[in-house]
């Protein structure tokens, strides 16, 4: 999934809807980032965009990933994945573009 463009200077929370992969009953027993991969433009650590760990939220079968800096014209490509109670691995993939809000006048 494409995120919507984040400011350089903002910093946002990501949702990962894993609800529709997971039987009743199951809950999420550990979430990981796998990876952050530029996709577009040029950053030396990518990994700098990632704002600690993601919060597993049970109830809703959802992780809260928060996000931060970035260099402005880069597109960050996140490799997620959920291990749940019975064992299965469920993986979500997500872009996040940092661009600048400021529109040229």
């Amino acid at each position: 999934m494409r995120l919507p463009n984040k400011h350089p200077q903002e910093v946002k929370l990501v949702v990962l809807p894993f609800g529709g992969e997971i039987e009743p009953g199951v809950t999420i027993l550990s979430y990981q980032v796998l990876a952050i991969t530029v996709t577009q433009g040029t950053d030396a650590t990518p990994d700098n965009v990632r704002d600690g760990d993601g919060l597993i939220d049970n109830l809703a079968l959802k992780v809260y990933q928060r996000v931060k800096a970035g260099v402005n014209g880069c597109d960050y490509l996140f490799d997620t994945l959920a291990t749940d109670s019975s064992g299965l691995k469920h993986a979500i993939q997500f872009t996040l573009p940092v661009r600048s809000l400021i529109a040229p006048t």
